[in-house]
């Protein structure tokens, strides 16, 4: 049987001198990649001003299922409840229901971001209160700007806006 000597290899104690790093020539370098922030994206809700928040409580559905005002023009139908009184300033919150029959979920992605982006714009003259655009199968073949209309036209007829 050959027993193995055990022996500690030879460190040396002293750190080598610091070199220079490796230079890459300009082909190799990322010049027209975008510089990172040094500071780290903010947490926390957003600022109210001209934002819509979405819907997440199950309450808010009841709510506009009981007692939600109903406004329809074309493809597009639009529930409303007002904030409750003495409830502080929010925003309008905004929820949206759009069947598979409305297109691909690109299709309805597309069609609700133009939307979400529209009722961004108008936000401050909306009334405070919860929201829910139901889209139609139909919706996806109309132009933006009728679109965009027929929300209008909801919006008017299901809440009166504030001033």
């Amino acid at each position: 049987m050959v027993e193995e000597a055990q022996s500690e290899a030879h460190v040396p104690a002293q750190q080598p001198p610091p070199r220079q790093e490796a230079r890459l020539s300009s082909s190799h370098g990322h010049s027209s990649r975008a510089e990172r922030s040094a500071f780290p994206t903010s947490q926390g809700p957003r600022s109210p001003v001209g934002l819509i928040w979405r819907i997440r409580d199950r309450r808010s559905f009841v709510e506009l299922r009981r007692r939600g005002r109903r406004a329809h023009a074309g493809c597009v139908t639009v529930t409303f409840t007002a904030a409750p009184v003495g409830t502080p300033a929010e925003p309008p919150r905004v929820a949206f229901a759009l069947s598979k029959k409305v297109g691909s979920a690109v299709v309805r992605n597309r069609v609700r971001r133009q939307v979400q982006a529209h009722l961004r714009s108008v936000s401050d003259v909306m009334a405070p209160g919860t929201y829910l655009f139901t889209l139609k199968p139909g919706v996806a073949e109309l132009d933006r700007a009728t679109l965009l209309s027929e929300v209008d036209s909801c919006l008017s007829r299901c809440v009166p806006r504030a001033a």
